[in-house]
């Protein structure tokens, strides 16, 4: 008797446990009031979700077109200044979500979007944290489809070594991607990187989902404004000198 009770008690923890490491997979952070009112569209920006999140400028469009993964387990409306910004300013920004919340297991979903807009003459691929590896990917995979690579507060997890697609780093001088991780990951460096790292700038203040609650992110030393702006401002250098 004590032996059957015991085995439906190991059992009830194995299921409890089971979901709640589900949810924590398939139940994203995100987004922050700030994050959820860009998702509205405007008199200049046109909001389109299905499934894919698409930032149309509503006025004058330019030639160049973002693709934007987001974060591990961060809803992705979570980004949706990124695209709000990148519209007013007339380019195209589309964000595309991975399977279970992991950008990285749907990078190719990225290719349609590029083919089916064949008005867009330049694209670059970005993305924060892990959303940013899978940018990286889809450089590795499909060169000739992009003019730059964005990575934002993460590493290039592949090998880029050879690659010639321009790229860029943005992270944080309070970041946990600190300088010493990046190193290690050196030799996956593409020849044309460029990497830049913010004063004062956190992990978190990338996206706008709130802190993180697992892996340490020190206190940022700047506003999650300020940091957005400086952001945005390296990415438009960036591509502005690589001819978006």
């Amino acid at each position: 008797m004590y032996t059957g009770f015991r085995f439906k008690a190991l059992i009830i923890i194995f299921v409890v446990v089971v979901l709640l490491l589900s949810a924590f997979v398939l139940i994203p952070i995100g987004p922050s009031p700030e994050g959820a009112a860009a998702m509205s569209s405007s008199e200049r920006v046109r909001v389109v979700n299905d499934g894919m999140i698409y930032f149309h400028p509503q006025q004058m469009m330019n030639d160049t077109g973002i693709i934007f993964f987001p974060g591990a387990r961060t809803a992705p409306a979570s980004y949706a200044p990124y695209g709000r910004r990148f519209a007013e300013l007339g380019s195209l920004l589309v964000i595309v979500p991975g399977p279970i919340n992991y950008a990285p297991l749907g990078f190719d979903a990225a290719r349609p979007i590029i083919e089916k807009n064949p008005g867009i003459k330049k694209w670059f691929v970005a993305g924060h944290s892990a959303g940013g590896g899978a940018a990286a990917r889809f450089a590795q995979k499909y060169p000739a489809l992009i003019s730059g690579l964005i990575m934002i507060s993460i590493w290039p997890p592949v090998d880029l070594s050879t690659s010639s697609v321009p790229a860029l780093i943005l992270h944080g001088t309070r970041d946990m991607v600190d300088d010493e991780r990046l190193s290690r990951y050196r030799k996956n460096y593409p020849p044309r990187l460029k990497i830049v790292s913010i004063k004062g700038a956190n992990h978190a203040q990338f996206g706008w989902y709130g802190p993180h609650i697992i892996l340490p992110d020190p206190e940022p030393e700047i506003g999650h404004q300020e940091q957005f702006e400086i952001t945005i401002n390296e990415m438009l250098a960036f591509m502005s000198a690589t001819g978006g």
